[in-house]
């Protein structure tokens, strides 16, 4: 292979993801319903322009099929990720255990019974 093909083969963009908005979006569909994956991660050349131009050209056609949200459910991320906003604030979570110097052992004064309710020996 003359050295020009191999400059041109190894710099030439061979991505099934370039091309027009409808391009990418049957590429990623095409990937998306093959199991090949479950989400992507972009990688826009020039931003923001790339980033920009994806968001409202590409993305308008993959809500329109399915495969991407127009909206959310929940107002906030662990309602959207499905989980329960039970422990969702500081003052309303639950207690910490209290915690145990390495080896999993008490305080040597507290194995024999010299610990105050405050955790410091008595003299």
């Amino acid at each position: 292979m003359p050295l020009r093909e191999v400059a041109l083969t190894t710099t030439t963009p061979r991505h099934p993801f370039i091309g027009t908005a409808v391009d990418i979006a049957n590429a990623m569909q095409a990937w998306f319903e093959a199991d090949a994956v479950d989400g992507f991660m972009l990688d826009c050349p020039v931003l923001p322009t790339g980033l920009n131009e994806f968001a409202d050209e590409v993305v308008p056609i993959l809500v329109e099929r399915g495969l991407f949200r127009g909206d959310y459910e929940s107002e906030t991320l662990r309602g959207n990720l499905g989980l329960s906003s039970e422990w969702g604030r500081a003052s309303s979570r639950p207690p910490a255990a209290p915690r145990t110097p390495r080896g999993g052992s008490a305080h040597r004064a507290c194995r024999r019974g010299g610990c105050s309710p405050s955790g410091s020996s008595r003299t």
